[in-house]
């Protein structure tokens, strides 16, 4: 009977056993069924002992396949990988281990988890992650592309915490500050600037994270203790919901900015003490919006105090006298239609109503939508004016007052002549004509000036013939070697060639050659005669000088006075022959 009973209570015992274990089992295979990951467990010889659904499906493989087979034998192609490194290190350790791979066999990249079971085998747990490893693997390519683009700005690029710490950095900031990345990784931003502009630094951070964002400038303090200034503007930095990440900035160098505000200072500062000196003013009309600017020079012309012009439009018409207001607008807007230079001569009012000329010149200013400004200079131009009426007077006295006496005493020297031979009244008529070509001379740079008309192509070749048979050449030889036009003032030119064609044959004999060809940018005169001595190269362009006893001294003066009006320059050397060689360059020829 005691055996019957033993018996009975370990069949029970056994029994329950058996039922827990089922039940343990059960629920074993409930919790790796609902498992999402691939599942295969090996013992300690490497034999499948379970492989899941998923493990199946990844494999393309039942576990009747699988069940009792030797994993090496079915994945050969793991061995001599970081599988069999990792798999068996967690056997013989009984650590476990966890890694990302690729899976050549399943051409993707895996997240697997290995653990070491009781029996000595192991469980390994892995998940596909292809698709998050190549947006990881493209979001490190963006970030690499984006460090390396920024990397390739002149400008520094930043990051700061909320905190106030540097979080990072492109390469610029190494290169400008001086501290290399690891010391940057412990600093925060204010200690990248002087002390006393710190508090400064830290009110723009923190108006960026109230407000969103700021502009200001500052110094960066280098590791060397080198002070450099830089714009900074900065952005506050914000995640999808808002919350408040840090800031983010650039900052440009203004070294070479705050050097030519600088030098414009100087500049400015020397350009007032020239304006000032000549009584030049500078003006400005703001054309859309009809207000104009006077400097300070300007409005002490006008006897106004400084600041007091009233800055529109009507304030500058009712200054100007009445009689040349509408040649002034006229001017202006034939300028600003054809974005050509602003110049005219007109009279203006003074505040104690006397009678002022003044010359003004400007320039249209053009923005994107059209003409925006007029600027320019003022000159009082009243003495010159005054002077120019005193010489229209001594041009009528030279034509009338003295020109009827001269014709008088002609008359008288022909009835002279009719009566008796005499080479005394041969050398009144001489100085007869010595005294009209010298009164020629004189209304011509009476009534010239320096001034041209408008310029017009110029035929070269045509004229040169023309002013060669203007002039008293006798035997001498003229030979043109160049075919162009010219932009000139037609009679003025003409003037030029004339009294250069007439000063080499005067100079060099009755059979001098004369040759006219082309220099860069211009054209020469050149004559075979005897030259120009050096010593009075300087002094011959004079009026009144002259190397004869008979000489006027106007023709060569008439020739620099019409180069300077066409803004031409004119300089003499030594011919090829020996002789004089004229060269009148900066001329706009009518082909450019």
């Amino acid at each position: 009977m005691r055996n019957a009973v033993e018996r009975y209570w370990i069949e029970r015992e056994a029994e329950h056993t058996r039922t827990q274990l089922e039940s343990i089992v059960d629920e074993r295979e409930q919790i790796i069924k609902r498992v999402t990951d691939a599942i295969v467990e090996v013992d300690s010889d490497w034999r499948f002992t379970l492989v899941n659904e998923q493990a199946q499906d990844l494999y393309e493989m039942s576990d009747e396949d699988l069940l009792g087979r030797d994993f090496w034998d079915v994945f050969e192609d793991a061995k001599d990988t970081r599988f069999e490194t990792e798999y068996r290190r967690v056997m013989e350790t009984k650590e476990p281990a966890s890694f990302v791979e690729y899976v050549s066999r399943l051409d993707g990249w895996f997240d697997i988890n290995v653990y070491p079971k009781r029996d000595g085998g192991i469980a390994f747990y892995f998940v596909e992650v292809t698709e998050q490893r190549e947006r990881q693997q493209e979001l490190e390519a963006e970030r690499r592309f984006i460090s390396e683009a920024l990397d390739t700005l002149d400008d520094i690029f930043y990051v700061i915490s909320p905190e106030g710490d540097l979080r990072w950095w492109n390469e610029p900031m190494v290169e400008v500050t001086g501290y290399s990345a690891a010391e940057l990784t412990e600093m925060r931003a204010i200690e990248l600037f002087p002390e006393d502009t710190q508090p400064h630094v830290v009110e723009s951070l923190e108006t960026t994270l109230e407000t969103g964002a700021d502009r200001g400038e500052a110094e960066v303090q280098t590791s060397d203790g080198a002070h450099i200034p830089y714009e900074f503007i900065n952005r506050r930095l914000t995640d999808s919901e808002g919350e408040i990440l840090g800031i983010v900035g650039t900052g440009r160098d203004l070294t070479t900015t705050k050097a030519r505000e600088q030098e414009l200072r100087e500049t400015k500062q020397r350009l007032e003490i020239v304006l000032e000196g000549t009584e030049t003013g500078i003006w400005e009309w703001k054309i859309g919006a009809d207000e104009i600017e006077w400097d300070n020079t300007l409005e002490r012309t006008f006897g106004l105090e400084p600041g007091s012009f009233e800055g529109d439009y009507n304030a500058f018409a009712k200054r100007t006298h009445p009689d040349d207001l509408p040649e002034v607008e006229e001017a202006m807007d034939r300028s600003i239609e054809s974005k050509e230079l602003y110049h005219t001569e007109f009279r203006m009012i003074h505040e104690d109503g006397e009678i002022v000329w003044a010359e003004v010149q400007g320039v249209v200013i053009d923005q994107e939508n059209g003409p925006d400004r007029l600027l320019g200079l003022y000159h009082e131009i009243t003495e010159r004016k005054q002077r120019e009426k005193q010489l229209e007077a001594f041009v009528s006295v030279v034509s009338h007052d003295l020109r009827n006496p001269l014709t008088v005493a002609d008359g008288y020297l022909e009835l002279a002549q009719e009566e008796c031979e005499s080479d005394e009244l041969a050398h009144v008529a001489q100085a007869h004509d010595r005294m009209k070509k010298l009164i020629e001379n004189l209304l011509t740079l009476a009534r010239e000036g320096t001034e041209v008309s408008d310029t017009e192509p110029v035929d070269l070749a045509a004229l040169l013939e023309h002013c060669w048979g203007n002039v008293a050449t006798a035997e001498a030889t003229l030979t043109i070697d160049i075919d162009d036009e010219i932009q000139a003032d037609r009679s003025r030119f003409q003037q030029l060639v004339e009294n250069l064609f007439r000063n080499a044959v005067e100079h060099g004999g009755e059979d001098v050659t004369v040759t006219v060809g082309a220099v860069e940018a211009g054209f020469y005169i050149e004559d075979t005669g005897p030259g120009i001595p050096e010593d009075i190269q300087d002094d011959m362009f004079n009026a009144g000088y002259s190397t004869t006893d008979d000489g006027i001294g106007f023709g060569l003066h008439i020739v620099k006075q019409v180069a300077d009006a066409h803004d031409w320059t004119i300089h003499v050397i030594d011919g090829a022959d020996g002789g004089a060689r004229f060269e009148i360059t900066g001329v706009e020829f009518a082909t450019e």
